[in-house]
């Protein structure tokens, strides 16, 4: 069966607002930003500190880490955790990786890491996460 080029990406983009629609509606039915997890509050207090802006992929978008409030916990690993964040601005989802300084030096992977942010930061695929803001203060890396 043969497809128009048009009508895939057509197709693409009507996947891609159904999808925003759902992750908009599981968090609107979610706990409040005010009730993510105490565990998580030590995250939400070095957020707020701010950060120094590292990467942004859209120069005339440039955010700050304030910009962003965590909606709800959505994955967790050996060297962090994974927020669904919200653009306070432009409402806009994000997934943001938070991951502690001291535990990358400390299982010294921060070949690996920095390896993971840039793949992330050079790819530009509608099937794939890119890579959109990156952060950095005194204990943390946020990408």
């Amino acid at each position: 069966m043969f497809t128009n080029k048009n009508s895939g990406e057509a197709d693409l983009a009507d996947q891609q607002k159904i999808r925003g629609k759902q992750l908009t509606a599981e968090v609107n039915d979610s706990r409040s930003a005010s009730e993510v997890s105490t565990e998580d509050t030590e995250v939400r207090q070095s957020m707020a500190g701010g950060a120094d802006a590292i990467f942004a992929r859209n120069q005339a978008m440039a955010a700050s880490l304030q910009d962003f409030q965590i909606r709800k916990m959505i994955g967790k690993g050996t060297f962090g955790k994974v927020f669904l964040v919200e653009h306070v601005t432009t409402k806009k989802l994000y997934a943001m990786k938070c991951i502690r300084k001291d535990i990358i030096l400390e299982n010294e992977q921060m070949e690996n890491i920095q390896l993971e942010k840039d793949i992330l930061r050079s790819i530009d695929h509608p099937f794939l996460v890119n890579m959109e803001y990156v952060f950095q203060n005194q204990y943390r890396i946020y990408f």
